[in-house]
């Protein structure tokens, strides 16, 4: 008698490890985006545009754009920051990740 088969709901799904990297936000772009260097390695750093991919922030001339964008400002000048990506982009070519503060994570 054979053995069946093993069979997965998970087939072809790839799992991205979230990995916390050091960062220093530069600038930010509006409420849910701002541009940083991430430390890839020590010492080696890479200028990225991130995405904050947990949060849709209303655009800058939109209600609450201007708040939005404070809030974002605030929250990266306010400690020692991580970013928890695992390296994937969206359709603009902005990596999607989360800053980290010491004290928390900007998502709820």
């Amino acid at each position: 008698m054979s053995a069946a088969p093993f069979t997965s709901l998970a087939v072809g799904v790839v799992m991205l490890a979230m990995i916390l990297y050091p960062l220093k936000a530069e600038r930010v772009v509006d409420g849910d985006t701002f541009v940083g260097l991430v430390e890839v390695r020590p010492g080696l750093y890479e200028r990225v545009t991130v995405r904050i991919d947990c949060y849709s922030a209303p655009e800058k001339n939109e209600d609450g754009g201007a708040q939005a964008t404070l809030h974002l400002v605030t929250f990266l000048d306010g400690g020692t920051l991580q970013l928890r990506t695992a390296w994937k982009r969206d359709k603009y070519g902005r990596l999607l990740g989360e800053p980290i503060r010491n004290d928390g994570g900007f998502c709820p």
